[in-house]
């Protein structure tokens, strides 16, 4: 074969299929074409059996998944528009199907996939509903009785959606992502629209329409760090008597996707903001973010409580789901509830007119838990250059990439108790004046310590600690986590 040109398909691992429902795979199937005169015509053409083209947006179907692009940009993304069923005990996944496809009008698509060790069909059928819409309707042509437990149609679109909408409620996603897939609602809807809103317009709005009469709900789900995307997830709910489906034909889906450019969503930011003057508080998801004369003083975390356990960090930006549970005039009440802790929080952010947040923090615990860490925090712009404790001040150094998950203290009152109050210098920086911050815990208890940190490269913020670092554990019931105030001075 030294002489020779060698156009290869290589698969490696082929599944083992079952003999009981299958004696027979398909290895291989291709065409293989000689003389072309046009070949990006024909090639062209090819794709086109597979594309569905409405106004500024297109669909293209791929190996058992949908990419959904909007003037060239792709909205969706990881595994765009699948679907899984989880049949007999085990859960398959669209695209590990054997798909064949056919373009049977320029508005309709009509695929079919096969799994070669289940005896069942699944047939979508996507057709152009209106400008920058399409419609699913999803089928199943089973072959043999089968126990069906689930099924899920899953819409995977761009981290840059940063809030959800429904009929019920609204929200923003977290600005993190964790190990594992998280739920923003935790309830299912059941009927109504449901989309992804960008405040930034680089995104049109997406929204979905679902068949209440078929059993279908939607769930919202912010990915794990791998994937980094939002998830609206069409589910097929069936009662427990009626898992197993006999021989026939089952219509299971019928999911409207709309995109829209012109739509805005009102969002409820009115909710979470509390303004005097020139100083601005947005509670933000399990953090505060502090403004002056519309300029961000705090950064990343922002004003935020850590939990440690087990030496693993839960702060409550990535790690808890929120509600803002009241408002007036000054004051926001939230509850967060720690997703992997059996413990929520109750904040209290009262804005007062003197230029000072009152920031009171309650901590419910449903079983006993230890704890090796609790922090309240306020990470401020590395703008600031200097600190003051009391009489003392110093320079923040340059930020360190070799530190701990401690990071590094820079001033710590563990060894002296006589200080009740911490915070950062004032400073003019592109001819703005950042003002000062002071820091003040209410009523110090002896296991806590007040701390100025310098935080690593990664977030790169000045942090005013609160900290216990002595080991503790708490039986379930509701104890007081934090009382305290910051001072915001020119």
């Amino acid at each position: 074969l030294t002489n020779c040109r060698v156009l290869q398909y290589k698969q490696v691992g082929l599944q083992s299929y079952s003999a009981t429902h299958s004696n027979h795979s398909i290895y291989f199937s291709g065409n293989i074409v000689i003389n072309i005169s046009d070949i990006n015509g024909y090639l062209e053409k090819l794709q086109d059996e597979f594309v569905l083209s409405n106004g500024k947006t297109r669909l293209v179907f791929n190996h058992g998944q949908c990419t959904i692009l909007y003037n060239g940009l792709p909205l969706t993304k990881a595994n765009h528009v699948n679907s899984s069923i989880y049949i007999n005990g085990k859960q398959y996944h669209s695209n590990s199907a054997y798909w064949q496809v056919k373009k049977e009008a320029s508005d309709k698509l009509v695929a079919r996939g096969i799994w070669h060790s289940l005896p069942i069909e699944q047939i979508w059928e996507i057709k152009i509903n209106k400008e920058n819409s399409f419609l699913w309707k999803i089928n199943l042509q089973i072959n043999e009785s089968v126990d069906i437990e689930e099924q899920s149609v899953y819409f995977t679109f761009h981290q840059d959606y940063r809030y959800w909408f429904s009929e019920y409620s609204q929200g923003s996603f977290p600005a993190y992502f964790l190990e594992n897939v998280t739920d923003m609602v935790q309830r299912c809807i059941q009927d109504g629209t449901v989309g992804l809103y960008d405040i930034n317009n680089q995104f049109p709005t997406i929204s979905i329409r679902f068949s209440k009469e078929l059993s279908n709900f939607v769930k919202i789900f912010n990915s794990d760090f791998y994937n980094k995307a939002r998830i609206l997830r069409v589910d097929r709910v069936e009662p427990e008597d009626k898992v197993k489906f006999a021989p026939g034909n089952y219509f299971c889906f019928e999911i409207e996707l709309s995109i829209d450019e012109s739509k805005e969503i009102e969002l409820e930011d009115s909710l979470n903001t509390l303004q005097a003057e020139r100083l601005k508080f947005i509670f933000d998801n399990g953090r505060g973010r502090i403004f002056w004369d519309n300029s961000e003083l705090t950064k990343k975390l922002g004003l935020y409580t850590s939990l440690r356990s087990l030496g693993r960090w839960y702060d409550s930006l990535s790690s808890a789901v929120w509600k803002i549970k009241g408002r007036d005039d000054n004051k926001i009440m939230a509850v967060g509830r720690w997703l992997y802790l059996p413990v929520s929080q109750y904040w209290e952010i009262k804005l007062n007119g003197d230029g000072s947040i009152e920031f009171n923090v309650d901590m419910m615990v449903d079983r006993k838990i230890e704890f090796d860490r609790l922090q309240t925090n306020i990470m401020l712009s590395e703008k600031y250059k200097e600190w003051f404790v009391g009489n003392e001040t110093g320079y923040f150094p340059h930020f360190k990439g070799d530190i701990d998950d401690d990071w590094e203290k820079i001033w710590t009152d563990s060894k002296s108790k006589n200080i009740d109050c911490i915070g950062v210098l004032k400073c003019e920086v592109d001819g703005k004046c950042l003002p000062k911050i002071t820091f003040l815990p209410k009523g110090l208890e002896s296991k806590w310590s007040l701390n100025i940190v310098n935080s690593d490269l990664y977030h790169r913020g000045r942090v005013l600690q609160y900290l216990n670092n002595k080991k503790i554990i708490l039986m379930p019931g509701q104890y007081h986590y934090f009382s305290g105030r910051i001072i915001i001075d020119t």
